[in-house]
């Protein structure tokens, strides 16, 4: 569960890491983004004055499943095949994605020389 957890951490942090590389206000942006990720995958609990709709969205972070996997674990419940599926799958789509930003980033910076880099 916590191979799984780590690997989701990965995934996201990889894709707003290729993000944040676009732009020279990237340390603005990082609370902006971050706490808001961090808040809505469930590592400190769900509030129940979320809205149903912002908790069946949050599904697409891949840390979701694996805060849920976490949890089961530290209770002694067994590993649920289906959050391991769905943050595993989460995870290497967020991994896809990151190759797709990447692609842009090197484009920008080999060819237009608009990369800012701190």
């Amino acid at each position: 569960a916590a191979l799984v957890f780590w690997l989701a951490c990965f995934a996201i942090s990889a894709l707003i890491g290729m993000l944040f590389v676009l732009t020279p206000n990237a340390q603005t942006y990082e609370g902006l983004l971050g706490i808001p990720l961090v808040l809505v995958s469930g590592v400190f609990g769900t509030p129940a004055w979320l809205p149903d709709a912002v908790v069946v969205g949050s599904r697409i972070l891949p840390t979701r499943a694996a805060v849920e996997l976490l949890g089961q674990v530290t209770a002694g419940l067994p590993l649920s095949a289906s959050l391991l599926i769905e943050s595993v799958a989460g995870s290497l789509l967020w991994v896809i994605v990151t190759g797709f930003a990447a692609r842009v980033v090197v484009g920008r910076a080999t060819k237009a020389g608009t990369l800012e880099v701190v």
